[in-house]
């Protein structure tokens, strides 16, 4: 992270004492807060937990995300993934734990091509 992302050794030192956090989700909450993370991370405002998130139900076995575009064109997602322990065993022999996640790339052309009209009314507009 240092090399590659241009972090400080003593953010990357602090990122990696946090990824090894494991525990009750609000004793981690309690920590979180307490150390003033979420609040500096300045980004809190664009994470939602959201409780009626869910998707395949019969083989996501863990955490479960969604990324959606925030802007002029509603789309819905535009990734998705999570972790899925038990998928690959109902395609092979052996079971394994895996975690995985989709882009839907016609949902991004669609936002892409949304942007790009709308480029071009505001340029034939400035010019009447």
């Amino acid at each position: 992270m240092v090399e590659e992302k241009g972090l400080t050794v003593e953010t990357a030192d602090r990122i990696g004492t946090f990824v090894r956090e494991k525990g009750h989700p609000l004793t981690l909450l309690e920590k979180l807060k307490q150390e003033g993370t979420l609040d500096e991370s300045k980004r809190l405002d664009k994470v939602v937990f959201d409780l009626s998130l869910a998707r395949g139900l019969d083989y996501y076995t863990g955490v479960i995300f969604e990324a959606v575009f925030k802007g002029g064109v509603e789309v819905g997602s535009i990734a998705a993934g999570g972790r899925y322990d038990n998928l690959i065993g109902m395609f092979g022999s052996k079971q394994g734990p895996a975690v995985g996640v989709s882009l839907g790339i016609e949902r991004v052309f669609a936002i892409m091509e949304q942007q790009q009209k709308d480029q071009n009314q505001a340029i034939i507009m400035l010019d009447i």
